[in-house]
């Protein structure tokens, strides 16, 4: 791994590689590096025997559940349950765009995230991040990839005008809360455009 390292280095810094290339070459070796390891395990002979503390084998997902219309007022809603993490997903609809996209003239309209865990989700109390006067760089970095998600999924050329914000408070975490986030907010995006056609 160090070879390759030193080698992807050497690329960037000759600028041979494209800006934000080295990251991404980094993500796809250590995907390629876990897929390799996760080969092995699932062909080793203890594969079967191993359990987890709440009784799932090794190979069995999390019990999922999505709880539509969880909410009254958002456009759309979703309450997504993966195993004990449950989050409340919810779309509202603003008829106003980012300024940036009218000073750059851009069509379309936009989809904006936002992720929050609630202080009680986890076994020990957090602090509300809006005590705090700013976001945690994790939280940050969820709604961020929650955002790019569910705008990489949709044509915003079909949203002339509006502004999709979508909010996903975790209620209880146990894990998973990026995926569960993330389908849940395309859940409730799918019910908030049906109400929009």
């Amino acid at each position: 791994m160090e070879a390759k390292g030193s080698i992807l280095s050497t690329l960037a810094k000759q600028t041979l590689l494209p800006k934000g290339t080295m990251r991404a070459l980094r993500a796809r070796n250590i995907c390629q590096y876990n897929l390799k390891f996760l080969i092995q395990t699932t062909k080793s002979k203890d594969y079967g025997k191993m359990s987890r503390i709440d009784g799932r084998q090794a190979n069995e997902l999390r019990p999922l559940a999505f709880v539509p219309d969880y909410q009254l007022h958002p456009l759309g809603s979703v309450l997504a349950v993966c195993g004990r993490t449950r989050v409340v997903c919810a779309v509202s609809v603003e008829n106003a765009v980012p300024s940036w996209m009218k000073a750059q003239d851009v069509s379309g309209g936009w989809i904006t995230a936002e992720y929050q865990m609630l202080p009680s989700a986890t076994n020990t109390r957090s602090t509300r991040e809006v005590t705090k006067g700013k976001l945690s760089g994790r939280s940050a970095e969820i709604q961020r990839l929650i955002g790019r998600s569910l705008r990489a999924v949709v044509d915003l050329e079909k949203l002339p005008g509006l502004t999709l914000h979508v909010d996903c408070d975790v209620i209880d975490a146990d894990g998973g809360t990026r995926c569960a986030s993330i389908t849940g907010a395309c859940a409730a995006l799918e019910r908030a455009a049906a109400k929009l056609v």
